[in-house]
């Protein structure tokens, strides 16, 4: 792996993410095959998603026609909100998924 710069580094680290995550290992077999340390991985994610977190703009959405299902696409998740899904209960599942070590 060529790591570079800080930005080259970076741009290593979400690659890797990215394949541990659709390799469907758990981090500590993934990174044991891949020859890197856990902490690192960690230390990595951790510094990506609050990096990730100052990407993200509040949208006020348009009032949801419940006649219709709505479907949420997301980098590595996809949801699909059938019709006349209660809009609290979308709230709590989106808390959930945003508290999953690795998202759906």
């Amino acid at each position: 792996m060529a790591w570079g710069n800080a930005a080259g580094r970076a741009n290593v680290w979400r690659e890797v993410i990215r394949r541990q995550q659709s390799s469907g290992l758990s981090i500590a077999k993934f990174c044991r095959q891949e020859g890197l340390a856990q902490a690192s991985f960690y230390n990595w994610r951790k510094k990506l998603a609050a990096d990730n977190d100052s990407l993200f703009l509040e949208l006020q959405l348009p009032k949801l026609d419940n006649a219709a299902p709505c479907e949420i696409v997301l980098p590595d998740c996809r949801v699909v909100v059938p019709p006349g899904f209660d809009a609290d209960s979308l709230r709590r599942l989106l808390d959930v998924l945003r508290q999953e070590e690795e998202p759906c």
